[in-house]
């Protein structure tokens, strides 16, 4: 299997890095999970984006989705054109949502349907969703709205990727992730021992909380996401390469990880 940082920023977008985006490949089959802000830029140096297997969305914050936009335009305006319709993977009523935030632009171009390009599919979090060769499975994190942790694995490959969204420390996500080969998790609250201090509960973590959480759950790789450069996300894998047994990364677009026979 391999993975492909297409973002890893927080909310507010870092210099030169998109917010949180992903591309999950293995054996031929390729899959886009979240598209936040600029992360279609970096998409499209990796694979060609009108035959994406699948568009994989973890909850409706705008900066996990909101370059499905980018992505509708870049595929209805492409001088070359595709016969077909890419898969769009929803969490529970994110149709609707999207379909109303993009409503006054539709009446504006007089189109009937603005996403005419995909196939949208709300997946069912309680089962395993198919994509290709890559199976998904779902557990929900903690968030301000309901958000939904990932767990990927390749057909006849033994090593999984895990990726826990946007969520705060009290979730129950460790059996969940237990043993993952690599952990893409999100550190958003960087090094802050004031705030694990606190024991509140919040809809992100901290550099230290998301370590303990690696750690515990016996992850052989952590890939550390949803960063921001003010508060020192460069200092992060130095902070984290002796708190954490294995192999630590900064999620920068461009980064690549590949394990597995793919």
């Amino acid at each position: 299997m391999k993975l492909t940082v297409l973002g890893g920023s927080h909310a507010g977008v870092n210099p030169g890095a998109g917010s949180s985006g992903y591309l999950v490949s293995h054996r031929g089959t390729n899959v886009a999970v979240d598209l936040g802000p600029n992360t279609m830029i970096e998409l499209r140096k990796h694979v060609d984006h009108r035959l994406l297997d699948g568009v994989l969305l973890s909850h409706c914050h705008i900066d996990h989705f909101f370059d499905i936009i980018t992505l509708r335009l870049d595929i209805n305006y492409n001088t070359v054109k595709v016969d077909r319709k890419t898969p769009v993977h929803l969490p529970p009523g994110a149709e609707e949502l999207l379909r109303e935030i993009v409503a006054p632009v539709a009446k504006l171009d007089r189109c009937d349907d603005y996403f005419e390009c995909f196939e949208f599919q709300e997946y069912d979090p309680d089962q395993v969703l198919k994509i290709g060769t890559v199976s998904v499975r779902f557990a929900p994190t903690a968030h301000s709205i309901p958000g939904w942790a990932m767990r990927f694995t390749g057909d006849g490959e033994p090593l999984d990727l895990a990726f826990t969204s946007d969520t705060g420390p009290n979730s129950s996500l460790a059996p969940f992730v237990a043993n993952v080969h690599v952990l893409l998790a999100e550190a958003t609250y960087g090094i802050d021992p004031k705030r694990e201090m606190q024991r509140d509960i919040r809809s992100h973590m901290t550099l230290g909380e998301t370590i303990a959480f690696a750690s515990h759950a016996n992850a052989h790789m952590l890939v550390l996401t949803h960063t921001a450069v003010e508060l020192q996300n460069d200092t992060y894998v130095d902070h984290a390469s002796p708190r954490f047994p294995g192999p630590v990364h900064l999620a920068m677009p461009g980064l690549v990880v590949e394990w597995g026979r793919s």
